[in-house]
């Protein structure tokens, strides 16, 4: 009952108190942005010690918004904050007041450009938060209208800024935010801005922000940051209930979550420092909104490719920030004999790096041996914010590739990192698979980079196998070719015809086929490697996706087509001509005003002719079915992650299934029904439900080659706290007759695996590493949250390797 209180308290605290929305999450942009600002060592020194300016600065923009701030009188101010015509002006008069360079002692001007930066990380982040603000429908809230509120913005936007402040309190370690006990405000300097301001753009409403109103509408903000701060972690369960997509992408949307606004923050006030030290004439801006800023001086251009590549800077926060109280960091005793925690992995010795997001094991320098690579696409590399890193292990005798029973940091091990040839947020290792594109009988790394180039364009790059290794620079790129392309969201590898040499796959659910202002669409590209022979002896390959050889788009727009995909194995096929599956978990029927989140999965026969669609197959409302794929080689079963499918449809708990079907059964039935399939329609070999809220089973499977089955489940609450799990059934349990009635997980798991830690999202990622050379076989399983050990660290994400 107390709890019950407690979120209605919250909800009410958050509608009529807090109505600057998002402070923590402004907060937190800011925060992560000044720890990934190495490369402008001497303003990140700056920042780092103005933490109350910092703080003030962040959810500036919005403390005029509120209607408790003078009865809403100084509204239009405040839109008028959020905009880059506002930032020329502070940034002119700053010149003006204090010139650069800042001399020692001037310690008011410090403040000032630090509360400014907090300005400029709140109006870029608002910018893509709200996608439509650029022009491209695809934005956070864009998104999240489609993906839960039937399109409706206003709903979206209503639960996303205050839902978003309580996913952030209750999963991160914020204590950070409490330990600044008042906020500067530079309240006088504000005043001269704002008259300016009003000057320049005959605005007289701007006259009406006094220093007085300016500094009681802030202290406002001060007291419900607080409040935000204490209460709105409480109603977690509410906007879980309610707001799946803020769940489960609110960190790594590309356009608009918390790691694209730290992105876009500190390509802002690089910019702005740009500005202060030579003048806003540097800049043209086309429009009001500051992410198109077009500028002539960029420090970026400054750093060599050499540079980046040796320079592995160690990303430290301010302070470790701890969790709140109510949460908990690690599992009750009670529990020890339920689960297993796996014991060995790797983890990153550098803070926000995603370290563990994708995983492989193969030979690189034919020596027989299995060598590792692991990748990190938040990693930051020197002047280039979410650069991303890829790191080897190359194997040896008698020295095992992964650590025995013990966590060891990735960079004291890796014999060798390889980054994007020309950083440019790239996110570069998304995605990783091998290759033998030049036909040299030497193992390839193909390496994603989805966000790279303004307006996530993306590519691809394929590094060379020899017989010393990978070489450092790719041979091979294949670039998008349009604003939102974002190609490589997945990479694969597999034979699509008959020739020995594996064809390489690309996806991108977010692509738009028509250009940049309409809604994602999601693409599908393939590449036969016997249409690239003619260009593979070329000293360097340079392609566009438009150099496919089949290119696949979407049905509908909003349904994320390609976000998951498989193979069949030609042991499953009739004609043993090629089935790939992939998946739109986001897909909604057209024709069906209440429909959202079903879920649709298009299996496409691969033939001389190009690819032919066979069958479709959709799931139930919010299922999200799709999410994830992977079919047995022995029975042919395939497993459907329909992560957000709720037991219940008055509670809407989503706690998540996992479908098993007859993969023979699902071709029979195409052959006589040439209409789209329906999950409802077809025998069931059985269908497996989580055990927690909100847990999100079958958020990604996987197949053993011995009929295991690997599912995880990143989320999950238990009492008031969160933790991820990873299960494993063994397949003498798993059902080869239909059932009927749901299993839950907790029958069938054999094992059930956690990390050492709570709030972790452990089993966001999963990969099964199988050794042909070894015959072994690896479970890898990434956890992008877990705390690091050393209090400096933060969220540097974890590999967790077990061994079957």
């Amino acid at each position: 009952m107390f709890c019950k209180f407690i979120t209605f308290l919250c909800i009410i605290l958050g509608h009529y108190y807090v109505t600057p929305c998002g402070i923590i999450t402004h907060i937190e942009v800011s925060h992560r942005a000044q720890d990934l600002w190495n490369h402008r060592s001497n303003y990140q020194l700056l920042v780092r010690k103005h933490q109350d300016a910092l703080q003030a600065g962040s959810p500036y923009p919005d403390v005029m918004y509120d209607k408790l701030c003078y009865n809403g009188y100084l509204h239009s101010v405040a839109e008028n904050t959020h905009w880059y015509p506002f930032m020329k002006t502070a940034i002119d008069y700053l010149r003006q007041v204090y010139p650069p360079p800042l001399k020692s002692g001037q310690t008011d001007g410090e403040k000032l450009l630090v509360f400014l930066l907090g300005i400029a990380a709140h109006q870029i982040s608002d910018a893509v938060w709200h996608g439509s603000l650029t022009g491209c429908p695809n934005g956070f809230i864009d998104a999240n209208a489609w993906s839960d509120f039937y399109g409706d913005r206003n709903q979206a936007h209503s639960s996303a800024d205050l839902g978003g402040d309580s996913v952030a309190d209750y999963e991160l370690p914020i204590g950070y935010i409490g330990l600044v006990d008042n906020w500067y405000t530079p309240t006088q300097h504000l005043q001269m801005i704002y008259r300016q301001y009003a000057n320049i753009f005959h605005s007289p409403t701007e006259l009406n922000a006094t220093a007085e109103r300016v500094q009681a509408c802030s202290t406002l903000t001060f007291i419900q940051r607080f409040l935000a701060n204490l209460f709105l972690g409480k109603a977690y369960s509410h906007y879980s209930k309610t707001n799946t997509l803020l769940l489960d992408e609110f960190y790594n949307y590309y356009y608009g979550g918390i790691e694209n606004m730290v992105r876009e923050t500190l390509r802002y006030w690089d910019i702005i420092i740009d500005m202060y030290e030579y003048g806003t004439d540097i800049c043209t801006n086309g429009n009001r909104n500051p992410y198109y800023l077009n500028c002539t001086n960029n420090f970026q251009r400054q750093i060599s490719y050499l540079e980046q590549k040796q320079s592995i800077s160690y990303i430290r926060t301010v302070t470790h920030g701890t969790r709140l109280p109510f949460t908990s960091q690690t599992l009750p005793l009670a529990k020890k004999l339920e689960y297993t925690e796996i014991d060995r992995g790797l983890i990153s010795d550098q803070s926000y790096a995603n370290f563990g997001h994708s995983s492989l094991i193969a030979d690189f320098n034919n020596d027989g041996i299995d060598d590792l690579v692991v990748s990190a696409p938040n990693y930051y590399i020197y002047g280039c914010a979410q650069g991303g890193r890829v790191f080897i292990i190359y194997g040896r005798d008698e020295q095992p590739i992964i650590p025995e029973r013990h966590i060891s940091v990735i960079e004291q091990l890796a014999n060798q990192t390889l980054i994007s040839p020309s950083c440019d947020g790239d996110r570069f290792g998304t995605s990783l698979t091998i290759i033998d594109w030049n036909n040299d009988s030497y193992n390839d790394l193909v390496v994603s980079s989805p966000s790279r180039g303004f307006g996530f364009i993306g590519s691809i790059f394929i590094y060379a196998g020899s017989e010393s290794g990978l070489q450092s620079l790719p041979y091979l790129q294949i670039d998008g070719i349009n604003e939102h392309d974002s190609i490589g969201w997945n990479v694969q590898s597999t034979h699509f015809d008959d020739d020995n040499i594996l064809d390489l796959l690309i996806t991108s659910p977010y692509a738009q086929k028509n250009g940049y202002d309409e809604p994602q669409r999601g693409v599908v590209w393939i590449f036969l490697s016997s249409r690239q022979e003619q260009m593979a002896h070329s000293e360097y390959i340079h392609l566009t996706v438009k150099d496919a050889t089949y290119t696949i788009w979407g049905e509908i727009s909003k349904s994320k087509f390609g976000y998951s995909t498989t193979i069949v194995p030609s042991s499953c096929t009739t004609d043993k001509q090629p089935i790939l599956l992939i998946s739109a978990p986001n897909y909604a029927s057209p024709n069906t005003l209440q429909s959202q989140g079903v879920g649709k999965i298009y299996a496409y026969t691969i033939n001389d002719t190009g690819p032919q669609l066979t069958f479709t197959l959709s799931g139930n409302n919010m299922d999200h079915f799709g999410h994830s794929l992977s079919i047995s080689q022995q029975h042919c079963v395939l497993a459907v992650g329909a992560p957000t499918r709720s037991t219940s449809k008055i509670n809407k708990e989503w706690t998540g299934a996992v479908i098993l079907l007859s993969f023979a059964e699902l071709l029979t039935k195409s052959i006589y029904k040439r209409e789209s399939l329906s999950v409802n329609a077809v025998s069931v070999l059985a269908t497996i439900v989580g055990e927690l809220r909100f847990q999100r089973l079958g958020w990604a499977v996987e197949w053993s080659t011995t009929f295991d089955l690997c599912i995880t489940a990143p989320l999950g609450t238990s009492l008031l706290s969160s933790e991820g799990r990873t299960y494993i059934i063994k397949g003498e349990r798993i059902p080869l007759k239909p059932t009927s009635d749901p299993i839950s997980i907790t029958k069938l798991s054999s094992k059930t695996f956690v990390a050492h830690d709570r709030m972790n999202r452990f089993g966001t990622h999963l990969n099964l590493l199988s050794s042909p050379l070894s015959n072994s076989t690896y479970l890898a399983i990434s956890s992008p949250l877990t705390a690091s050990k050393q209090d400096n660290i933060r969220l540097p994400g974890t590999l967790y390797i077990y061994k079957f």
